[in-house]
Order: structure tokens, then C-alpha cells, then sequence
């Protein structure tokens, strides 16, 4: 939650009267120091269905009134990457998030290289570096869980069921931009046709590093774009993400 762009995108709504509540997945790596990855042995143990079963926690702690200021049902949902994909999953199953803003995200569970795949195969784990410069051991665990949960984690199906605004953003030289997984989410959010913002000379961080100590202007757009659309759709209210 700590990650480059994502507290400053928090900052920004709050100065725009929208609440924010961040969060680590139990999976992420990160330990009670809250920036050092030192939780690796959760790391490589990390799947997609843990991922959802923390999300309902988070919005189980919302619904129950513990954090003062925010409604439930005026909510939006914000991710990144996997982050994104993990979100649409999760609004498939609630469908009562008021919007959804997502970066480059996931379309698919296991988007896995034909390399990575013959590691999980041989070795059982695969090397997987971080945007942090940091590299931690993953293992089939997660691989193992889309295959079992297959129905639960399709993307596509849970897009079927969101009737709710989206707004996707992508950089031009994305692959999952210029490789069709864009498409693939334009044709599955069947009810209510997602917003697009694609911007230009720029790929799947929009030009951020971590720690972001400067704000390059391509990020400058989509932290722009983003928070303009959230307070428009949310009319200044509580967001969840």
C-alpha cells in the first residue's frame, strides 16, 4: 500500500474529501515494519483465492462501522496490475461498489511466461523480482489455485456481473494494452461499456519508481485523471480500495 504512486493517489482523494482505505495483502511480503519484505515464507505461499478472501476482510471491517466516516454503499474499488484484476473478481462477487478505477489491469489469473511455467514444473517455485528491486521466491502454490479455483478466479465471468462504472487506464506500451487484454475486458464488462484513458509513451508503472521522489507527467495524468473520476462518480464520497 506503501508502494510508489499508490500513497499519493490515497493523499489526493482525501484532499478531495474522498476517504481511502490502503492495505497490504497478507500475501504481499511486507512485514510489521510495513516496508521491509520480510514476510517471505507468505510470499511464496501467496494465491489468488487468499487474495479475495482478504479483500472480504477489509470490506467486512467497512460493513461492521470500525473505521468512522465511511459508507459502504457508496464505495469504489481502485487497483493496479494483479491489484486490478483481483478487483474486478471481487466486485463480481459483491456488485454493489459504486465505481471501479483500474490501472493496466490483470485480465486473466496466472499470466505466466512459457520460462516460469517450466520452473513451477521442475523446480516447484519460481524467482519473481519485485518492482522494489527486491527478488523473493514464489512457488507453485499459486499456479496449483488457479487450476482448482478456475471457475471462482474467471475474470471474464465476474466482468459479466458488474453493472457498475470502470475506468480503465493503460499505457501505450503495455503489453497487456497492445496484446489484447484490454479487449478482452472491453468484451466481458457486457452491462455497462468501461471509459478508456490510454496514455502515450509509457508502459505498465506510467513511468514510476519506488520511492517516488518525482512525478513523471505521464503519472501526472493518470493520478489526474483517476481522482477527477472517482469524486465524479462517487459526487465526493467514501472510497474502499
Amino acid at each position: 500500500m506503501d508502494w510508489a504512486f499508490l500513497p499519493e493517489l490515497a493523499n489526493r482523494l482525501a484532499n478531495r474529501g474522498i476517504a481511502a482505505v490502503a492495505f497490504n495483502m497478507s500475501g504481499s511480503g511486507i512485514g510489521a515494519d510495513l516496508e521491509s519484505f520480510t514476510e517471505t515464507e507468505a510470499f511464496a505461499k501467496n494465491t489468488y483465492t487468499q487474495e479475495l478472501e482478504d479483500l472480504e476482510r477489509v470490506r467486512e471491517v467497512v460493513d461492521s462501522g470500525a473505521i468512522p466516516g465511511i459508507d459502504p454503499k457508496k464505495g469504489a474499488l481502485f487497483g493496479h496490475s494483479r491489484g486490478g484484476g483481483m478487483a474486478l473478481l471481487h466486485a463480481g462477487s459483491r456488485r454493489d461498489y459504486r465505481a471501479l478505477c483500474l490501472w493496466a489491469p490483470m485480465h486473466r489469473v496466472a499470466l505466466f511466461g512459457e520460462e516460469s511455467m517450466r520452473a513451477f514444473d521442475e523446480r516447484g517455485s519460481i524467482d519473481s523480482p519485485l518492482a522494489s528491486g527486491v527478488t523473493l521466491r514464489l512457488d507453485r502454490d499459486i499456479i496449483d489455485d488457479a487450476l482448482e479455483h478456475r471457475d471462482q478466479l474467471d475474470i471474464a465471468a465476474a466482468c459479466a456481473r458488474i453493472s457498475a462504472p470502470c475506468l480503465l487506464v493503460y499505457g501505450a506500451r503495455d503489453p497487456l494494452h497492445t496484446m489484447g487484454g484490454r479487449a478482452d475486458l472491453e468484451r466481458s464488462l457486457v452491462h455497462n461499456p468501461p471509459e478508456v484513458e490510454v496514455l502515450e509513451r509509457t508502459g505498465h508503472a506510467f513511468g514510476a519508481r519506488h520511492p517516488l521522489e518525482e512525478i513523471p507527467p505521464v503519472l501526472e495524468q493518470a493520478l489526474s485523471k483517476s481522482v477527477d473520476w472517482i469524486r465524479q462518480q462517487l459526487g465526493g464520497l467514501a472510497l474502499y480500495g
